[in-house]
C-alpha cells in the first residue's frame, strides 16, 4: 500500500477534485483514475530548476503559494505540478523515471478470427498454450507468454556480429481474441478485446494473406472465385482501433471543451507517457492552455480525428504479418500490401510451418538452421533418426505420403522466405517503437557481456538459445526506454532482479557500436545512444561477476 504525507495527499485530492468537478452527474471514475495516475508519475520525478537538479524528492512549482481553494488557484496548482499542463517546454522534454529504465516490450496480436493469431502466438512463444482451430473465436480470454526477439544486426556490436554471436531479448506476447467489424459497438466480444490491448507497446496484425477467410473468420474453399481482400481486413481493423479511442473521447467532448486541460488525460488513460501525448496533441494543433471560449470556437471533432490517428501511430504502431504466405493466392496480395505500406511494415509469415519445424526439431526428425544476421536459413532431415522420428512410417503409405508432402512444403517455405517469418515479424514490430540497446561489458578488449542470458526462468528463452544452432553463442543486453541514462542502467544492474553489480556508482566509460577508438569517460546523466552503448560501469565494490570469475 502506498503511503503519502498529509500535504501530498491533499494535493492529490485537490487535483482529482479539479478534474471531476465539471463531470458531476455523469460517469467520472475513468477521469479520476487517470488524473491520479498522472499525478503520481509526475510526483515521482519532479520538475526541478537548474539549481536543484540533484534533488529527487522535492516537488517544485508554486504550490506553496496556492493555499486558496478557489478555482483559479487550484488550476494554477494543477498546472504547476505538470499534471495536465503543456505550457512549459521543460515539461515536454522531461521523461520521468516511469518513462525511463528497462523496457520489456509487450507485443499485442490482433486480427480477425481464423487468421492464425493463436498459431503465431504458439510459434513465437515456442509453446502450445493457445488453442488453435479453423473456426471463429477459438481464443476467448487473452493468451500471455514470454517470447524472445533477435536484435537486428545494425544494433549489435560489430565484433559480436563478426564472431557470429546473436543478441536475444525477452518480450511479452499477448494474443487477444479475434476482432470482427463493429467490435467497438459491442459486436462479437466487443470492447473487452480492445481493452485487452491497453498494455501493448506495439501491435502485430496477423492477416490471412490468402484471402480464404471472411471478415467473421469463416474459412472459404480453395476454389472461392472472389476471396477476401487482405486490404479490406487492414482497413477495418484499423478503423476498430480508431473508433475505440475516438468515441471514448468524443462522448465527453462537451465537458472537455469546458475544461481544455482535461484533453491530455483522455489519451493518458491508454497508458501513454505524457511526453508522447503532448507531442501528438501539439502536432494536431491542440493547445490545452487556451480558455474554454477559445476551445469552443476553434476546437473541432475533425481535428480530434487527426489527433486520434496520430496517437494510434505513435502509441500503437502496427506491423502487418501476412500469414499463410505459402498459399498461392497470397503472393499477389503480399506484394500489393508491401507497395502500399512499405517493407518495414509488412512481413510474410508461415506460422504453421514454424510450429511444424519446432515439433520436428523436438522429436529429432529435422535440423533447422535459422537465419541469423544475414546467414541463409536451411532445413534438413536429421542425420541420426530417433525412434519417434516423424518420418518413421514406412509401413503406412498414406501417412508416409502426407508426411513427405508436408516436408516438401516446409522446405519450400524456408527456401523462399529464408525462414518462416515469425522471428522476423517480432523483431520488425518491436523496431517500430525501438528500445535503446545497452551492452554492459567487463572489458573493452574482449567485450565480455556482464549481462548473462537467463535460460532458467523462461522456456521460450531456453528454446530460442537452443534454436540458434548456427550461431557461435548468444549474448544479452539491456533493452531500455529512449531517454534512459547511464545511471539508469547502473541502477538496474545493481538493484534489479538480475543484479550483477555491487556498491555505488563511481564512473563509467563507453564506446560506440563499432567498438573503435579509445573508451571515453561519460557522465552518469548521459543519455544512452549508439555512440555510447557499449559501457563499462565501475562501482566502489567488487561486482558479482568478478567474484564468480575468481572461483
Amino acid at each position: 500500500m502506498l503511503e503519502f504525507s498529509s500535504s501530498i495527499e491533499a494535493l492529490l485530492l485537490k487535483a482529482i477534485h479539479a478534474a471531476i468537478q465539471p463531470l458531476i452527474g455523469s460517469p467520472m471514475l475513468f477521469d479520476a483514475i487517470t488524473t491520479a495516475i498522472q499525478f503520481l508519475q509526475d510526483y515521482q520525478d519532479p520538475i526541478v530548476d537548474d539549481h536543484n537538479t540533484d534533488s529527487e524528492n522535492s516537488i517544485t512549482g508554486n504550490q506553496d503559494d496556492d493555499d486558496d481553494d478557489d478555482d483559479k488557484d487550484l488550476d494554477a496548482l494543477v498546472e504547476s505540478l505538470g499534471i495536465i499542463s503543456t505550457t512549459s517546454s521543460k515539461l515536454t522534454d522531461l521523461k520521468s523515471k516511469n518513462a525511463r529504465g528497462k523496457w520489456c516490450h509487450t507485443v499485442g496480436l490482433v486480427g480477425k478470427p481464423s487468421a492464425g493469431k493463436s498459431t503465431f502466438f504458439n510459434a513465437a512463444t515456442r509453446s502450445l498454450n493457445a488453442r488453435m482451430g479453423f473456426h471463429p473465436f477459438t481464443t476467448i480470454d487473452p493468451n500471455v507468454a514470454q517470447g524472445t526477439w533477435r536484435a537486428p544486426q545494425k544494433f549489435v556490436p560489430t565484433r559480436w556480429v563478426q564472431e557470429g554471436k546473436e543478441v536475444l531479448i525477452p518480450c511479452i506476447i499477448k494474443d487477444v481474441a479475434g476482432l470482427v467489424p463493429g467490435a467497438w459497438e459491442g459486436r462479437g466480444r466487443g470492447n473487452k478485446f480492445l481493452n485487452d490491448l491497453c498494455d501493448a507497446d506495439v501491435l502485430i496484425h496477423v492477416i490471412d494473406s490468402s484471402g480464404l477467410s471472411d471478415s467473421d473468420g469463416n474459412i472459404l474453399p480453395l476454389d472461392t472465385p472472389n476471396p477476401q481482400d487482405p486490404l479490406h481486413d487492414i482497413q477495418w481493423v484499423r478503423n476498430e482501433l480508431f473508433q475505440w479511442i475516438y468515441n471514448n473521447i468524443a462522448k465527453k467532448w462537451d465537458s472537455i471543451i469546458k475544461r481544455p486541460t482535461r484533453l491530455p488525460a483522455m489519451f493518458s488513460g491508454y497508458k501513454a507517457p505524457r511526453w508522447l501525448v503532448h507531442r501528438v496533441l501539439t502536432s494536431a494543433g491542440f493547445d490545452t492552455t487556451v480558455t474554454p471560449p477559445f476551445a469552443k470556437q476553434f476546437w473541432s471533432l475533425h481535428r480530434l480525428q487527426d489527433a486520434v490517428n496520430a496517437f494510434l501511430d505513435a502509441r500503437f504502431p502496427m506491423l502487418l504479418a501476412m500469414n499463410k504466405a505459402d498459399l498461392e493466392p497470397a503472393v499477389a496480395h503480399i506484394e500489393r500490401v508491401k507497395d502500399l505500406f512499405g517493407s518495414a511494415f509488412v512481413v510474410p509469415v508461415c506460422a504453421a510451418s514454424e510450429l511444424w519445424l519446432q515439433a520436428r526439431e523436438a522429436d529429432g526428425s529435422v535440423e533447422y538452421r535459422r537465419s541469423v544476421y544475414g546467414s541463409k536459413a536451411a532445413v534438413s532431415k536429421a542425420r541420426r533418426s530417433t525412434s519417434s522420428s516423424f518420418f518413421d512410417n514406412d509401413d503406412d503409405d498414406d501417412v508416409g505420403g502426407k508426411q513427405q508432402q508436408e516436408w516438401e512444403r516446409v522446405q519450400s517455405v524456408v527456401s523462399k522466405f529464408n525462414g518462416t517469418g515469425v522471428d522476423e515479424a517480432l523483431a520488425a514490430a518491436i523496431m517500430l517503437r525501438p528500445p535503446v540497446l545497452c551492452f554492459p561489458v567487463d572489458d573493452f578488449e574482449t567485450l565480455n557481456s556482464v549481462v548473462r542470458v537467463n535460460t532458467t526462468t523462461s522456456n521460450a528463452i531456453a528454446a530460442a538459445v537452443a534454436a540458434g544452432s548456427n550461431s557461435n553463442g548468444s549474448c544479452s543486453c539491456v533493452a531500455m526506454k529512449p531517454g534512459s541514462t547511464v545511471y539508469d542502467c547502473f541502477e538496474l544492474l545493481a538493484h534489479g532482479p538480475d543484479a550483477v553489480l555491487n556498491g555505488q556508482f563511481v564512473r563509467a566509460e563507453a564506446v560506440g557500436l563499432d567498438g573503435l577508438g579509445k573508451p571515453k569517460p561519460i557522465r552518469k546523466e548521459t543519455e544512452i545512444d549508439e555512440s555510447c552503448c557499449i559501457i563499462k560501469l565501475m562501482s566502489n565494490r567488487k561486482s558479482k561477476w568478478q567474484n564468480l570469475d575468481k572461483r
